[in-house]
């Protein structure tokens, strides 16, 4: 960043193009505001949306106006960590309000390929408690580094879901887009849940004889209860909460 110490000249200067920048960040964040309500009336419906997937990227949300806009959502997948050691501000509180509220939830561990199995693992599993999930768990893969280290990082991915299976006592839901599915994870998870992000306006189209079970098929919906966009949801017409329902008494150890 260069500096603005250059005579009363250039910092006149130097400060008309700041408040510029300032005021052309705070139109860049109307214009995104506006275009995620305009595409969530658009193009969303109640009776389409199934479930919704949420961070600490949406805010506090207010899970008593998400039950009373809401009936249609019948699950939420919310992230509890990422990596070795990072845990969601907002897990805790989204964990207990949402299930508070009546809703079915389910625990994701986002996937960082500069780490191994094992340390995203021990802290998975350090975070999420097995009698507070009432869907499977989920893991999302969205990055791996470079194609030369793909087959790497799908070795580790392989791992991690084994870990999963051995301590939860079911394989994870994987989380990822139609693209990274297709082009590096249909040989070895087509026979996983799978959880499709596509927002082209079409149901996935993946490689082989797999189905997605769940389609995330926007990232701009609008919801009573949260202030920020939110991904929206829709189960495959063959599969509905039961196929994904997480079995206390049955994994119990």
């Amino acid at each position: 960043m260069r500096s603005c110490a250059r005579g009363i000249a250039s910092q006149l200067a130097c400060g008309v193009k700041q408040i510029y920048i300032f005021a052309l960040t705070i139109l860049m964040l109307a214009v995104s505001g506006a275009a995620c309500a305009t595409h969530a009336k658009k193009r969303v419906k109640k009776v389409d949306v199934d479930g919704i997937d949420i961070s600490h990227h949406n805010g506090k949300i207010d899970w008593k106006k998400v039950q009373k806009g809401h009936p249609e959502i019948r699950f939420v997948y919310i992230k509890a960590t990422e990596g070795a050691s990072w845990v969601d501000s907002n897990y805790e509180y989204n964990l207990k309000h949402a299930r508070k509220k009546g809703f079915k939830v389910g625990s994701y561990h986002f996937f960082n390929y500069r780490v191994g199995a094992r340390e995203q693992f021990d802290n998975f599993v350090k975070n999420v408690d097995r009698s507070k999930q009432d869907i499977i768990p989920m893991v999302d893969f969205e990055k791996y580094g470079s194609e030369k280290n793909a087959r790497k990082v799908v070795a580790e991915l392989k791992e991690f879901c084994r870990l999963v299976k051995r301590h939860f006592g079911v394989y994870p839901m994987i989380y990822t887009n139609e693209r990274i599915y297709n082009l590096h994870l249909y040989k070895d998870f087509k026979r996983y849940h799978l959880f499709i992000a596509n927002y082209k306006q079409r149901s996935p189209e993946l490689k082989g004889d797999a189905r997605y079970t769940i389609w995330q098929f926007s990232e701009r919906g609008r919801i009573e209860g949260v202030k920020e966009c939110v991904d929206l949801d829709r189960f495959h017409p063959d599969f509905s909460l039961n196929s994904i329902t997480y079995s206390k008494k049955k994994h119990k150890k």
